[in-house]
């Protein structure tokens, strides 16, 4: 298939200027459409005096007509339709045909458990002004995704960014000042980057995948929602019987009094799918100082712990009461989970 791009500056008739020698300032940021808008009615204005502008009118169809042997005659028909005074169907030949109808429903991405609980990137407010004071998950790990997280920083405590793809194709986020093309991210929309990295502000993780989530109602009121990661299915136990579902909570510290007395609680109803002990030693180290005489130290030790590792049935997440339960044990075992508003994109 050969496809041919023109720059809408220099196809149109009559020709129009370039937005960046119209506006101030050139290149507008996302919070300034007004400057956008009045480009386009300027625009507009000029393609109606010339006729090549039509209002209250339908495409009725699109044929593609057989290419000429000299190239010549235009590749599509249109038909269309008028309406008011004087209404009649016409064929118009063109030589392209660019339909901007707009999406005619929401992406809405499929099998995230739980995104009905989620504000969807349409019916999402200009600025995050409504946001304030919430940390919000923001599902997505594309431009859509880093432009909303951008609007929620100034308002919000947290920002955390998870892909919603599967683990093998989030494994990176794809910048466009690398691969040169701009439907990756561009740095202008990068500065969750930045918070992250250089002031740990924010955050994004690809260990956490929305796809291998559940997102449920949590909090006083279950006023909130959070988003727990690790969803594993477990085939049946017995013939006849369905498949279980459950999540991770993470590491818990068998010295945490609060942590066991939660898990007592939860595995009293039937919802602790595994209780795990681990043993974990990990060496420290610390080099760089030096002593009076301005010789090297390092100083050498290693920290032991006794943890559990501790997954629950989804169907404790149902439970008003259990969901915060398991959400402290989440939070104590330092499992990125996110009790947030989130936010699907």
């Amino acid at each position: 298939m050969h496809v041919s791009v023109c720059d809408a500056d220099v196809c149109m008739h009559p020709p129009a200027p370039p937005h960046r020698h119209t506006a101030t300032p050139p290149h507008p940021s996302p919070g300034q459409a007004d400057v956008l808008v009045k480009y386009l009615q300027d625009f507009a204005r000029a393609q109606e005096k010339a006729g090549k502008i039509r209002y209250n009118t339908s495409v009725l169809s699109i044929d593609r007509v057989a290419a000429a042997p000299d190239r010549v005659r235009p590749p599509f028909a249109v038909r269309v339709s008028s309406s008011g005074s004087g209404a009649s169907d016409e064929r118009v030949a063109c030589t392209a045909v660019v339909m901007a109808t707009g999406l005619d429903k929401a992406h809405v991405p499929a099998g995230v458990q739980g995104i009905e609980h989620t504000v969807g990137y349409e019916d999402l407010p200009e600025t995050g002004e409504s946001f304030q004071g919430q940390a919000v998950a923001v599902l997505g790990f594309g431009n859509a995704a880093l432009e909303t997280a951008d609007a929620l920083a100034p308002y919000v405590d947290y920002v955390h960014l998870v892909p919603g793809r599967k683990p093998h194709a989030a494994k990176n986020m794809l910048v466009s000042w690398e691969s040169r093309y701009v439907g990756h991210v561009r740095a202008v929309n990068a500065a969750l980057l930045d918070s992250y990295l250089l002031k740990s502000l924010d955050g994004f993780t690809t260990a956490v995948v929305a796809d291998k989530s559940v997102i449920v109602p949590c909090g006083k009121g279950l006023r909130k929602v959070c988003l727990f990661d690790g969803l594993t299915e477990h085939p049946p136990t017995s013939p006849g019987s369905n498949s279980s579902w459950s999540v991770a909570v993470g590491r818990v510290s068998r010295d945490d009094a609060i942590a066991r007395r939660l898990v007592k609680l939860i595995g009293d109803a039937g919802f602790v799918h595994l209780e795990q002990n681990t043993r974990s030693r990990v060496a420290v180290g610390l080099s760089g100082a030096t002593d009076e005489a301005g010789e090297g130290v390092v100083v050498e030790g290693d920290v032991t712990t006794d943890a559990t590792i501790i997954t629950v049935s989804t169907e404790a997440l149902h439970n008003a009461t259990l969901v915060n339960y398991v959400a402290e044990l989440a939070r104590r075992g330092g499992t990125p989970y996110v009790p947030a508003r989130g936010v699907a994109t």
